[in-house]
């Protein structure tokens, strides 16, 4: 019995996932990210009905497709959060498919939902969080160009916050603008090999956090 309702919403979560793609080409993204959402209620329900034990471990190839099929859905809700610029939600969503077993999301899924939380993070002027998940997601697809050329833009924003804060000095603020024109972030390890001074401005990271600069 539950090997056929488990068919059966796969097939039905398919179906209407494609009107909700539909709806999101066309900028609906509200009854998109309703269709979605549904998708997943329904999907949680039937998880919630038929867990095994208290912690809930699903016992069955079903349960396994099912979970699966879920992770693409909340790829959705996140892309459709993101338009709306509703950034908590698009956090959120993004740390709990990243929270899950490797068994369900696949590695440019991953990079998705890195990108998404990134920019996400960006849009908040938490720039060290959104950095720290750029790097992730283009350590999992590094020929994406997307990614990389979103991680340039929120770098230049970046260092312009800097140089209007006032709380570095002239060498440092043009070590930034170095840096910026480069495409990369100044004051990491890796980046140090082309530092145009001696020093490379240890602990800038922690220093900008406390200045409150980036609202961090």
């Amino acid at each position: 019995m539950t090997k056929n309702v488990c068919a059966d919403l796969l097939l039905s979560s398919n179906t209407r996932r494609q009107r909700g793609n539909a709806l999101f080409r066309q900028g609906q993204y509200e009854m998109a990210l309703e269709v979605y959402q549904d998708i997943v209620n329904d999907m949680d329900a039937f998880f919630r009905d038929n867990a095994v034990a208290e912690n809930g471990i699903m016992d069955s190839q079903d349960h396994v497709e099912l979970m699966i099929a879920k992770v693409p859905v909340e790829l959705n809700i996140s892309a459709c959060y993101s338009k709306l610029e509703r950034h908590e939600d698009t956090i959120r969503i993004s740390t709990q498919v990243l929270s899950y077993n490797t068994m369900f999301i696949r590695r440019l899924q991953h990079a998705k939902m890195y990108y998404r939380r990134a920019q996400a993070f960006a849009a908040q002027k938490k720039y060290m969080d959104a950095f720290a998940d750029f790097d992730k997601a283009m350590l999992v697809a590094a020929e994406d160009q997307t990614i990389r050329d979103a991680s340039k833009k929120v770098t230049r924003e970046w260092a312009e916050r800097v140089k209007e804060s006032g709380c570095v000095g002239d060498a440092e603020r043009a070590e930034y603008e170095y840096y910026c024109a480069k495409g990369l972030r100044p004051g990491e390890d890796r980046y140090r090999k082309d530092a145009p001074y001696t020093t490379v401005l240890p602990g800038m990271g922690e220093a900008l956090r406390k200045s409150g600069a980036f609202n961090y």
